[in-house]
């Protein structure tokens, strides 16, 4: 009788188990849903930038209608200049556009727009060897 009695106890058990186990499963499956719908929805958020990566390069030309900003000597990059950029020389004091002349060797750092194109952060004008004494 006691045996009897423990195989149905263990068998209760083991169904209650299976049942609680399905009920999380299925609990577990519809937040799954749920955040994978919110991931599919676009979201405008801040984060959507690329990060900053530097960059150190020669200016190939530039537009200052536009604020385009060509760099390089053999694979030239097109890059944009904004309002928000800081822009300095190498010895330390603010430059303007007018710095930004054909030949002179450019560093700083670019990210990525959300429309692809690169937009530059900050930018350094001429090199050490450039600046007076």
């Amino acid at each position: 009788m006691f045996a009897l009695f423990f195989r149905l106890a263990t068998r209760v058990a083991l169904l209650c188990l299976l049942f609680s186990g399905l009920g999380l499963w299925m609990a577990r499956a519809d937040t799954a849903s749920e955040a994978a719908d919110e991931a599919a929805s676009p979201s405008p958020s801040p984060a959507t930038r690329g990060r900053p990566y530097p960059f150190h390069s020669v200016i190939f030309s530039f537009e200052p209608e536009t604020g385009a900003l060509r760099i390089g000597k053999h694979r030239v990059r097109l890059v944009y200049l904004t309002s928000q950029t800081r822009m300095l020389h190498e010895r330390g004091d603010t430059a303007t556009w007018d710095d930004l002349i054909e030949g002179t060797d450019v560093r700083g750092s670019i990210r990525k727009r959300e429309d692809g194109e690169l937009e530059v952060i900050s930018i350094v004008v001429g090199t050490r060897s450039q600046t007076p004494q």
